[in-house]
């Protein structure tokens, strides 16, 4: 009976059919463990060790560069508390210095001037022609100019050219000119209520010498 049930190899082959398995595979691959020999996981964790490993290594120097920064600022900002007091005196010490030595040079210019104000005046009057007078003689002292303010006697073209001869008059004298470079007529106006012209006249003072121009001067 057996024998007749069963086929043969050569049957089998005759007929072309593959032989079905004697059970079905029911397992899921997704759910079964990883049996590799390493893991997937174990290289997907190791590159997230990595990273944070190196974002924590980035805060750890930047805060390391910050805290050295800070403790920097701190020594400089106790350096200049320690020395403004002394910052202080010393600000002040030049202040002072620089008012004195205002005066000192002021003092020194006044006495090497050779300008004399009360023999310009006089030369003024001994050179001043008839119908001209002066008001005010502003001498802002060594070095500066000279603002002369007066008048001349009448309001028609004669008393313009009385005040253009006494300019040409001061710049021609040899008395002046030692000490004057220049002078010119600053303004020349109508004043109808007096009959007289206004005159502003300009001197210009010759500069003071230098001390290398004093020391070639002595030598």
């Amino acid at each position: 009976m057996l024998s007749l049930l069963k086929k043969s190899a050569g049957d089998k082959a005759a007929s072309g059919q593959t032989a079905i398995p004697w059970r079905p595979d029911f397992r899921d691959l997704g759910s079964l463990p990883d049996i590799k020999t390493v893991r997937t996981s174990f290289f997907v964790n190791t590159v997230a060790i990595g990273v944070a490993s190196a974002l924590l290594l980035f805060v750890v120097q930047r805060e390391w560069s910050v805290s050295g920064t800070k403790n920097s600022l701190a020594d400089v900002e106790a350096r200049i508390a320690a020395t403004e007091p002394e910052s202080n005196r010393a600000k002040a010490a030049f202040a002072k210095f620089q008012i004195e030595e205002k005066k000192f040079n002021e003092v020194q210019a006044f006495v090497e001037d050779t300008f004399r104000l009360p023999d310009f005046v006089l030369r003024l009057g001994q050179i001043m022609p008839a119908g001209v007078s002066i008001r005010r003689v502003d001498y802002r002292g060594p070095g500066k100019d000279i603002l002369v303010t007066g008048s001349v006697e009448g309001l028609d073209s004669s008393a313009s050219d009385i005040a253009s001869g006494f300019v040409k008059s001061l710049q021609s004298d040899e008395v002046l000119s030692k000490e004057i470079s220049s002078v010119s007529l600053a303004n020349l106006a109508r004043n109808v209520e007096e009959g007289a012209l206004n005159m502003e006249l300009l001197f210009a003072l010759k500069p003071l010498p230098s001390a290398a121009a004093k020391g070639k001067a002595k030598k």
